[in-house]
């Protein structure tokens, strides 16, 4: 394809500037994610061959840093918004939160086989990370650029938290964070299961809870996001007294 050609052959591009190019270009991720991980982009004397797990977060990570910056001056979506999807033994439940502020959150959680609870989180504010997201690795940036499409789609913006549930006893052999991309993005579809809309925050995180099997009470105790919202977040009935909850369609 000439996009990739031209990329290809431009030794004085940046790298994350030749994944932003050929995403705009309508190249899927999984083609530019082997591209770099060829070392097919960049300046000519930093090329070098990149491990295909770095590879896939530098490209996830990196497209959805760009998308965060387009849709900052969209205006915010009008609802808090759940999304569910369930594969390979990972279910999600998405909750999008009506804010002017870009902020993103990613907890997992899962049980061992002794029953003992496991959960990493990792978010970012406004001012975005400030670290590499250690807790949940790639996972994020995997989850955020899904998200960060879906906005982008719609020419909206919002505050988004995303809950990962692992059933180890189904997802027994790992396949990657693809399939966090690939399962946030079918998600936001809105086709396996229809979007739920809610005029709080309380009643939107009380639904996303419903179909985990982890306990809304230990979401909530890990989420900064969330703790940060409920200061500040007011609900959309106190500016709409007549609001009802939207149950999709």
């Amino acid at each position: 394809m000439q996009i990739t050609e031209d990329v290809y052959y431009d030794k004085d591009l940046q790298a994350n500037s030749a994944i932003i190019s050929l995403y705009s270009s309508g190249i899927d991720v999984s083609t530019i994610q082997r591209v770099f991980s060829l070392g097919m982009l960049g300046y000519r004397k930093k090329r070098k061959l990149v491990p295909t797990r770095w590879s896939i977060s530098a490209v996830d990570g990196g497209i959805s840093s760009h998308l965060v910056k387009t849709i900052e001056l969209n205006p915010s979506v009008d609802y808090f918004e759940v999304y569910k999807y369930s594969h390979i033994g990972n279910s999600y439940s998405i909750i999008i939160i009506p804010d002017q502020i870009w902020s993103f959150e990613m907890q997992e959680a899962w049980f061992d086989k002794f029953g003992n609870l496991g959960i990493a989180i990792d978010f970012e504010d406004a001012s975005g990370l400030h670290e590499y997201p250690s807790s949940v690795a790639g996972a994020y940036y995997a989850a955020r650029l899904g998200v960060t499409e879906h906005l982008l789609k719609r020419k909206r913006k919002a505050g988004v938290i995303v809950l990962r549930e692992i059933r180890p006893e189904e997802y027994v052999m790992p396949v990657g964070v693809w399939q966090i991309r690939e399962g946030v993005r079918q998600a936001l579809l809105d086709k396996t299961y229809k979007k739920k809309e809610f005029d709080s925050l309380e009643s939107a995180y009380s639904y996303a809870c419903t179909s985990l099997s982890v306990s809304q009470t230990e979401w909530i105790k890990n989420s900064k996001l969330y703790r940060g919202l409920k200061r500040s977040q007011p609900r959309i009935s106190e500016f709409f007294p007549d609001t009802r909850v939207y149950t999709g369609g």
